[in-house]
């Protein structure tokens, strides 16, 4: 019975861990897709989206800004749900709160110049907005890569 209690323990762990790695993988793959949406909108329109001014201390505030993010990269994105991180999406979902208008990573405000969103190439374009995967929140940069915020940190000491 004891080995039996270890093996399932053993398994539950293992679990938890390909699901944390998996679902770390499907956020990186959703902050690549957005980052290729983006690039596509600021070459067609040649400017970064420039999105209105939201009250983000108001649940209606935060909805309306996720939707106009959804909607101004609709044609360039495959899904909504590409706005969503699957950790985090489990865990609104686990507490009851999931909406499909909401998105998990927050784009950076550049002014309507052509070459502003390049212009830094250590200004993020994205960044999530929770650190769900163990390692601090995941960031895109200008160039498509994409970091974890703890690393980030830790080459700076």
């Amino acid at each position: 019975m004891a080995i039996l209690v270890i093996l399932v323990s053993l398994t539950f762990f293992a679990y938890k861990r390909f699901l944390h790695s998996g679902d770390d993988a499907v956020c990186i793959a959703n902050m690549r897709s957005l980052y290729g949406s983006l690039a596509a909108y600021t070459s067609d329109y040649g400017y970064w989206p420039q999105q209105p001014e939201f009250d983000m201390k108001t649940d209606e505030g935060r909805k309306a800004y996720s939707q106009w993010w959804i909607e101004t990269l609709k044609p360039y994105t495959v899904s909504p749900k590409v706005w969503q991180c699957p950790t985090l999406a489990r865990m609104e979902s686990a507490r009851g709160n999931l909406s499909e208008t909401m998105i998990h990573y927050t784009p950076t405000i550049f002014d309507a110049f052509q070459n502003r969103p390049y212009q830094w190439p250590s200004m993020p374009w994205l960044v999530e907005i929770g650190a769900s995967h163990g390692d601090g929140a995941n960031v895109l940069f200008p160039d498509g890569s994409i970091r974890s915020f703890d690393s980030m940190v830790d080459s700076w000491k």
